[in-house]
């Protein structure tokens, strides 16, 4: 739940915490590559995903304290388009 416990380029991960004054629930999330490729810090990731979630408020140390933090992996995989039509059994844009 640490919101610090995490590896920038290879856990992607989502917020969930509720404004400290309004009680107005928040939550945000960004894949794995995003804090890699925006050269982030951790602390620079955490506080885009704050502003992301649209809560404009004070970020403090004790306000990071109190956001519930997951963390997770991604991966990707390529085809094309013909493959997953073949994959799949069927054209979702044109039919069978």
């Amino acid at each position: 739940n640490d919101c610090f416990d995490w590896h920038v380029g290879i856990h992607g991960i989502l917020i969930k915490f509720n404004c400290p004054v309004t009680q107005n629930y928040f939550n945000a999330t960004f894949l794995p590559e995003i804090s890699k490729q925006q050269n982030w810090t951790k602390t620079q990731t955490l506080e885009a995903l704050i502003r992301k979630s649209g809560y404009e408020g004070s970020i403090t140390n004790t306000f990071l304290l109190d956001i519930e933090c997951t963390r997770y992996k991604s991966s990707k995989h390529h085809m094309k388009y013909d493959e997953y039509v073949k994959m799949v059994g069927e054209d979702p844009v044109g039919g069978k």
